[in-house]
């Protein structure tokens, strides 16, 4: 190490050292020809420890000693003082760098400046790393990042819009695809391109989700909940009946009509007419049967007579009839446990919303229509946007099959999905991935590795507001012993699932101002410190914390983004 002396320790606990300085000692220094400037915060420093063991620490904070609080009213002010606070962060012997103390220097002791080459040494201890930038203050110096720990670890990029989050992701990704060679041969990386970024990496299948399809009967009622968030009490249960329903044989869709009206006219205690024969009307409509409109006619006009009702009853039950091996009193639900098809459209499941709610009006819930409204609304958005793609079986099926024997990255545009249908993608392909692992864990199949790249995350991976675990809570928690990670991009970080970003082992933290936002972060990053919250605010663009098992200590790295920048580069609209 060099000895470059700038200091004496001044002060000493187990958070901070102080030591004073002065301007001059603090100048330019020559050391084997190479000229060493502090920078100031961010610098590093050390003190000797022994003859071959050095502390080493980070400045955090300097101020002129006039304006130490400490100082005695009476005493003379040392104009050329400079008091320093740095944090202690590790130790370095002629072998390697150790995060963690034990042993603290003593007041009096001297602080000396470290040169780039010494602070290099910081860095070398991975065996398998990629550098994405160079330290800031220190531009001969490019931190290595522990690839086997991103590599064992959900993994996080925050940063407010413009801040660089994907031009990192994009440097991680490239520097990944340079080592491909050491990949084992089951490795896949899925990314959620939400706006184009990834398509031009120059490397990897691109996949345009809009000309392909995800058949209905593989989506669970887990998909769908997160593609309609319905409400716990009411609307959740209606759902499932939904589904359900849709999955009957349409063979068997006018014995359930007729079953519901049946049911609705022989109910003595229904008070609502006026919803009664609604429904009723609605029901004979569908069933489209000459002899039930008529007696239907004749108990509309005078549905007070008991004659024309009992009319009525005889005739649907005459219909009923027809439907061999069949059991009228528990008929709906036999249908819908017994008469099942492989596959549905979109159509029957919004047929099956209508018949689930006539269901619960029939039942008494005059309210349901307006309870499920929102639900429904999102429902109606799907098909009249989807029905022909997404929605239909138009193109090539969307499954986890179909992309796994492709390149060992995938891009998949989502570019054209809204909201809604991208919480209802997202789900499904996350929950696949999931489903295929715990399989092949459990089978003692051949390993995979899947990491699957989320941008824009706070738009589909949302704290539950029931506190149920959602599949990618269940992922951040289980995923890594089934050899699935995670990596999530939001530029808001406060709507993320507390549980997805608290599991994450490894951040890459741009500027953040929003004081929600850095709340949240404080919270649920463990690395998050005071001073690393502080420093986010003026954090410049292209600039991001490093903190967490990657790497020994935070540091800030200016990524170099050079052969990137035409891409993450907006378009100004003046001449």
């Amino acid at each position: 190490m060099n000895d470059w002396l700038i200091g004496t320790v001044e002060f000493v606990n187990q958070k901070i050292i102080e030591f004073s300085t002065s301007i001059t000692d603090l100048g330019a220094h020559i050391d084997d020809g190479h000229i060493l400037e502090t920078q100031g915060l961010n610098d590093f420093v050390y003190t000797k420890l022994t003859f071959e063991e050095y502390a080493i620490f980070k400045v955090i904070k300097i101020r002129n000693s006039l304006y130490d609080k400490n100082n005695e009213q009476n005493s003379i002010p040392q104009y050329n003082k400079i008091i320093i606070t740095a944090v202690p962060i590790g130790v370095l012997d002629s072998k390697k760098f150790t995060p963690g103390f034990i042993h603290y220097p003593m007041v009096g002791q001297n602080v000396y400046g470290m040169s780039p080459t010494e602070v290099q040494k910081l860095f070398n201890n991975y065996k398998n790393t990629i550098s994405i930038g160079k330290l800031n203050n220190y531009e001969e110096v490019e931190p290595k990042i522990n690839l086997d720990s991103i590599f064992t670890n959900h993994w996080a990029i925050l940063g407010n819009t413009g801040s660089g989050k994907s031009t990192t992701l994009r440097k991680i990704l490239t520097k990944i695809h340079e080592q491909k060679a050491k990949l084992k041969k089951n490795v896949r990386f899925y990314v959620l391109d939400l706006h184009g970024d990834y398509s031009q990496l120059g490397f990897g299948e691109n996949v345009d989700i809009k000309d392909m399809h995800i058949p209905l009967e593989n989506l669970t009622s887990e998909d769908w909940e997160a593609a309609l968030l319905p409400s716990d009490r009411t609307q959740k249960p209606l759902l499932d009946r939904i589904l359900k329903i849709a999955q009957v044989d349409s063979d068997y869709y006018k014995y359930i009509y007729a079953c519901l009206a049946l049911k609705a006219i022989s109910d003595s205690s229904q008070d609502s007419f006026v919803m009664l024969r609604r429904n009723v009307q609605k029901l004979i409509e569908l069933i489209s049967d000459p002899k039930l409109n008529d007696s239907f006619k004749k108990w509309h006009v005078e549905y007070s007579d008991e004659c024309n009702r009992d009319k009525l009853i005889e005739r649907l039950n005459t219909y009923l009839s027809q439907y061999e091996d069949t059991n009228i009193s528990v008929s709906v639900d036999q249908i819908i446990e017994t008469q099942k098809c492989n596959t549905f459209t979109i159509d029957d499941m919004d047929r099956s919303f209508e018949i689930a709610v006539i269901e619960e009006e029939i039942s008494g819930n005059r309210n349901i229509r307006q309870n499920i409204q929102t639900m429904y609304s999102r429902f109606k958005n799907l098909k009249i946007k989807y029905k022909n793609d997404l929605l239909s079986n138009n193109g090539e099926e969307i499954s986890i099959n179909s992309l796994k024997e492709k390149d060992n990255f995938i891009i998949l545009n989502l570019c054209n999905l809204d909201d809604d249908a991208l919480r209802l993608v997202s789900n499904y392909l996350v929950r696949s991935l999931f489903n295929l692992h715990t399989r092949i864990e459990l089978g003692n199949k051949e390993k995979k590795f899947s990491y699957i790249f989320l941008d824009e995350a706070h738009r589909y991976i949302k704290e539950s507001p029931s506190l149920e675990t959602t599949i990618f809570d269940r992922v951040a928690r289980e995923g890594r012993k089934f050899n699935l990670y995670l990596c999530i991009l939001s530029q808001i970080p406060s709507e993320l699932s507390r549980v997805v970003l608290s599991q994450c082992g490894v951040y890459f933290i741009h500027r953040i101002q929003n004081a929600n936002d850095l709340e949240f972060i404080a919270h649920n990053v463990p690395s998050a410190s005071q001073d690393i919250l502080d420093r986010l605010k003026s954090l410049p663009a292209g600039v991001t914390i490093v903190s967490g098992s990657a790497i020994d200590f935070p540091i800030e790295i200016s990524v170099d983004a050079k052969e990137l920048s035409k891409i993450s580069e907006s378009e100004s609209p003046f001449k």
